[in-house]
């Protein structure tokens, strides 16, 4: 299986959860995650191998917390 590398895209249940970059098929970089439940923008931000490290939280309503 070939390893996700630069820019992509994950959906869930049919709904897109995550835009960014890739690195050795992690998100790894600047991407935007979504809920799988309804769409809304969770976070917003930097990832180190699938970790967030720093960037913008979002409740259910997607409002800052």
């Amino acid at each position: 299986m070939v390893e996700k590398n630069g820019k992509g895209k994950e959906y869930t249940n049919g709904f897109l959860t995550y835009i960014g970059d890739y690195l050795d098929g992690k998100k790894h970089g600047k991407g935007k995650e979504y809920s799988s439940v309804d769409g809304k923008v969770i976070f917003d931000g930097a990832y180190f191998y699938n970790y967030r490290i720093a960037g913008k939280e979002y409740n259910n309503e997607s409002h800052l917390i």
